[in-house]
């Protein structure tokens, strides 16, 4: 930096008798601080969404007869289309499906990819699961009661429907129950 620079930037400001150099230095430190919080809280909102999604199915279930609540399983896989992570991204991230996630469903991840790298047991599971309601294809979602009948599905997924037409879909088959 120029020596005359800093030493301009040393000098007294009269108005506020501070040192610039501190000023600048401050600014410099609130704006990193501005920007640290931000990025905490993305990454506690990402976070306290991944926690409402669990992989282990019986579980679910479990935890869906003690809370009186259905059990909504997401299944993933290897999806040429990439409809599945537009489901995941305008649909299942969403605060308004969380929100209403929360006090209606256990939510089960049931990831079926061959490119994923996922323990030998929790394979078995997601394998078993899927064969138990019938599924082909990916993104599939199925509403399965708390003794593990299904109550209804959703097979594949619409963009131009979004998020109103899942929630909606979703609303009237947990309604029956």
């Amino acid at each position: 930096m120029d020596l005359w620079l800093v030493d301009r930037l040393k000098q007294k400001c009269d108005a506020c008798n501070h040192d610039l150099w501190e000023l600048k230095t401050t600014v410099k430190m609130k704006n990193f601080l501005s920007l640290v919080l931000l990025l905490m809280s993305v990454g506690v909102v990402n976070a306290s969404n991944a926690s409402i999604w669990t992989t282990n199915y019986q579980s679910a279930l479990d935890q869906a007869k003690v809370q009186k609540k259905l059990v909504l399983l997401s299944f993933t896989g290897d999806d040429p289309y990439g409809y599945g992570k537009q489901l995941d991204s305008q649909v299942l991230r969403q605060t308004a499906f969380t929100d209403y996630a929360k006090t209606t469903f256990i939510l089960v991840a049931v990831n079926l990819s061959t490119k994923a790298s996922l323990p030998d047991t929790l394979k078995q599971q997601n394998n078993s699961v899927a064969r138990q309601f019938h599924v082909n294809g990916f993104p599939t979602l199925v509403v399965v009661s708390a003794g593990g009948k299904a109550i209804g599905r959703q097979d594949g997924y619409d963009p131009s429907g979004g998020l109103n037409a899942v929630m909606a879909k979703l609303k009237n088959l947990s309604k029956g129950q």
